[in-house]
């Protein structure tokens, strides 16, 4: 071997210009107690050895020179020495430096450090390699490093002690730097709790995050042997050998096959341990040794740390004490000088009380003796023939009579609103909606009452996508909000509606007229109920100023706002933010088998799902039979297919307004005579001038006054078979029956359930009135076995019933029974008014209704 520079021992360090000779560098090279090497650079073989390498690392010459370099070395450490290894021919006479690992022959891993130059021998690249085994020194190196290490960990938790730290705070630090030193994917701190046998994370260490959250307890059996662990023995536990529950699995799956429990001792006392584990539970006496050590202190540190916070509150509770003996020292002069104000005060109140209350005597009064007054008045000019029923005065006095009892309709239904925001029971079913459909059918409604005044109306709406609101009281909302601008704006004025996205969650409703306007001081008392700006003889504008203390409470109720801003003279802007999206509440359907073929039948054109189905169960719970569109195209077209019996219209449906669809159905199809009931939010008669309507009832729906004006209109439910009534009580029966006999049904009376179910069986019945109260079988039980006979599944069924039922057992009777009446209430006339509600009166067959008006008009 013909080597071109030579190496000293323990240093490669090389001289371009120097050249010895090839038997002083095989002397030098042979002589080295330490292993040296070459090797090629390009096939990274064995060039030559030297006697120590063969010594130290087992291989015989003949070995070593048949074997790549790379073989000495763990396989973990191949790629960064072939990165090191990367070398060109400008690079000779470089030297190199670094620790490595190589593995004896016996497989042994070693640390050694490495001395290389790069040389020529024989014309070829090669290096030569001095390796310096210092394995017992990064040993040492280690133990000092992990001593260290232990030193400062018992020195954090020494210096948490004088800092009179929580233990929380004692344990997190400590158990953090133990499971490092340790190496282990998870280290706990656990306290025990000894009488509840349960052991209590105090802090838990994995791989990413510290659990340091209210501790969570399980049972002392994940810990080990208690009274080992009170003699200071360590516990090793096989987690796929404890009882199955979610502690183990989660064990299991964050790699913690076994695990060890070092028992904290504190005075003698097991107040917790340090456990932790790993895929194996072999650790090292060190590991173990450093888990000992760190328990204690943490034991000491807890106990100290514990001890201080019982001083601590203590010490709190002695101050607290002092405090509240402070406190009482004045009590007796504040509670005197308390119920001295709150006596004033409820003076001042109780005055206040007395005034609003007779404020409220006097409007409420008022409103109520002005439609009354006109409706008594013009009643008796006709009841005493002082108008003739053919005079244009008859029929103006009765359109006033018409007008006064729905302005007190009206009245009432505000005042009912109103007393259901306050109780919380009024009811809300948001759906998804335009807004610009809605504002635009409001418009369409309201656009004769504008045109009388010659307003101009404008409308910008916003396109906001995904509102899931209520339409119907936005409808009230947006309504009560435009009758006020359109009332108070003078003759050819101007009035704007806007809508705008207000925020991420709100939408705001504007509403501007040029009118009026509103003084500062009167505009905290627009939104307070039966306030009114005008007032007494100067009242120019009717109302009763419930209006925009409804809109208050309905916005409000749904988490919205309201205001106004104005200016007298100039005009005023109402507005109202509300939520884009409110809740959306469960919905219980009802499914209503049809009614026989002989019964009328009624046409129901709405567009919402809930007035639909409310407007069909009372419908069908009366007797008639029903078909529903929910657009004016389907309506048109249904129209021109059959003939109804009656038709009731909304007047805000989606493709267009009621009145354009009872238009083409008047001029268009055979029902141009039918009876039509238009069923709307919007109540003002101005609403349906110039169309032929036999009635106009306002939203929320009264069931009752549904079927009411249908009875005015001759159109009555046919009554054919009996009403079952299943009463324990003799005296309740024969009531019933009487009140049904009054309707024209005749009634099948059963003491009992099983009576019932058995004349159920025999004669399915038209209907069934039912109480809920009877021995042997109650009302429940006895609808469960009613449903499941074939022919009653969709009967009628109308609970009659003294108990104050709970809210589970109205829900439960919802999807069963089409209505509850109470037997407490108003005798027997108020128990047929139910009665008709529900069932429908037996009236005179329409054909003889029709024949006499033949008659008449001939």
């Amino acid at each position: 071997m013909t080597a071109s520079a030579p190496a000293a021992p323990g240093d490669v360090s090389t001289h371009e210009q120097a050249r010895l000779d090839e038997s002083g560098f095989r002397l030098l090279f042979a002589a080295n107690p330490l292993p040296m090497w070459v090797y090629d650079v390009g096939t990274l073989r064995f060039v030559e050895v030297n006697d120590a390498a063969v010594a130290q690392y087992g291989y015989t010459r003949a070995e070593f020179l048949a074997m790549s370099v790379s073989e000495i070395r763990p396989d973990e450490d191949v790629p960064r020495f072939l990165a090191s290894n990367d070398v060109d021919e400008a690079d000779c006479g470089i030297r190199r430096r670094g620790r490595w690992k190589h593995r004896l022959k016996d497989g042994r891993i070693r640390d050694v450090d490495i001395a290389a130059q790069t040389i020529h021998v024989e014309g070829r690249r090669a290096v030569l390699v001095v390796a310096n085994d210092v394995t017992e020194l990064a040993q040492s190196q280690r133990q000092l490093a992990t001593y260290a290490k232990r030193l400062a960990l018992l020195h954090e938790i020494d210096k948490a002690v004088i800092g009179a730290e929580t233990p929380v705070a004692i344990a997190e630090p400590a158990i953090t730097r133990l499971r490092d030193l340790l190496g282990v994917p998870r280290a706990i701190v656990n306290l025990f709790d000894l009488e509840k046998n349960e052991a209590e994370w105090l802090v838990a260490v994995g791989r990413r995050r510290a659990h340091t959250q209210p501790g969570l307890r399980f049972s002392m059996a994940y810990m080990g042997d208690v009274a080992s662990m009170r003699r200071g023995e360590l516990q090793t536990l096989t987690t796929a050998h404890l009882p199955p529950g979610a502690e183990v699995d989660a064990l299991l799956g964050s790699g913690v096959d076994a695990y060890i429990v070092v028992p904290m001792l504190a005075n003698g006392e097991l107040i917790g341990g340090v456990s932790f584990g790993g895929a194996a539970a072999e650790f090292s006496d060190e590991q173990l040794a450093i888990a000992r050590e760190v328990a204690t202190q943490l034991a000491i540190a807890i106990s100290h740390a514990r001890l201080h916070e019982d001083v601590k509150r203590h010490a709190e509770e002695l101050e607290r004490r002092v405090r509240a003996r402070t406190v009482e020292l004045h009590a007796t002069n504040a509670r005197l000088e308390r119920e001295i104000t709150e006596r004033r005060r409820a003076q001042i109140d109780a005055d206040r009380a007395n005034r609003l209350k007779s404020e409220f005597l006097a409007n409420m009064s008022h409103e109520l003796r002005t439609p009354l007054n006109a409706i008594i008045g013009f009643t008796e000019l006709i009841h005493d023939g002082l108008v003739a029923p053919g005079s244009p005065e008859f029929k103006e006095f009765v359109g006033d009579i018409l007008s006064s009892g729905r302005h007190l309709l009206q009245l009432i239904n505000d005042v009912l609103d109103l007393s259901k925001v306050e109780a919380g029971r009024l009811e809300f079913h948001p759906e998804p909606v335009d807004l610009r459909v809605l504002v635009s059918e409001l418009l369409a409604i309201m656009r004769t009452t504008a045109a009388a005044k010659e307003i101009r109306v404008e409308s910008e709406v916003a396109a906001i996508e995904d509102v899931v609101i209520d339409p119907a009281r936005f409808k009230q909302i947006l309504y009560n909000y435009l009758s006020n601008a359109l009332k108070f704006t003078p003759q050819g004025g101007r009035v704007a509606v806007r809508i705008v996205q207000h925020d991420d969650e709100r939408f705001r409703l504007e509403v501007e007229d040029s009118g009026i306007g509103i003084a500062a001081e009167d505009v905290e008392r627009l939104f307070v109920e039966f306030q009114q700006l005008e007032g007494g003889v100067a009242k120019r504008h009717e109302g009763t100023g419930l209006g925009l203390a409804l809109t208050k409470r309905l916005a409000q109720a749904q988490g919205g706002t309201v205001g106004v801003t104005s200016t007298v003279g100039a005009g005023s802007t109402f507005h109202a933010t509300l939520p884009l999206r409110a809740s959306v509440p469960a919905v219980t359907t009802i499914e209503i088998d049809a009614v026989d073929a002989s019964a009328p039948m009624i046409l129901v054109v709405e567009d919402s799902d809930r007035d639909r189905e409310a407007l069909c169960a009372t419908l069908a719970a009366a007797g008639y039979s029903v078909e529903s569109a929910t657009t004016g195209a389907q309506a048109i077209a249904r129209c021109r297919e059959r003939a109804f019996d009656a038709i009731t219209l909304d007047l805000l449906l989606p493709d267009m307004s009621g009145l354009e669809a009872l238009r083409d159905i008047r001029a268009s199809t055979v029902n141009r005579d039918v009876p039509v009931i238009v069923v709307t939010v919007v109540t003002e008669r101005g609403a349906i001038a110039g169309y032929t309507v036999h009635d106009l009832l306002a939203k929320p729906l009264d069931r009752r006054a549904l079927v009411e004006s249908l009875e005015r209109a001759n159109i009555a439910a046919r009554s054919a078979g009996k009403v079952l009534v299943v009463d324990d009580d003799a005296a309740s029966l024969r009531l019933m029956a009487a009140a049904l006999s009054q309707l024209g049904y005749s009634a099948h009376c059963a003491p009992n359930g099983d009576e019932a179910i058995r004349i159920a069986q025999a004669t399915p019945p038209i209907a069934v009135v039912l109480d809920l109260i009877m021995p042997s079988m109650t009302g429940f039980e006895f609808l469960e076995r009613f449903r499941a006979l074939p022919d009653c599944r969709g009967l009628p069924v109308l609970v009659w019933t003294v108990k104050d039922l709970t809210a589970g057992e109205r829900a439960r009777l919802q999807s069963s029974v089409q209505g509850v009446l109470s037997k407490g209430r108003g005798g027997i006339n108020a128990l047929i008014d139910d009665l008709r509600t529900f069932l429908g009166a037996k009236r005179v067959e329409r054909e003889s209704a029709t024949n006499a008006q033949a008659a008449q008009h001939a």
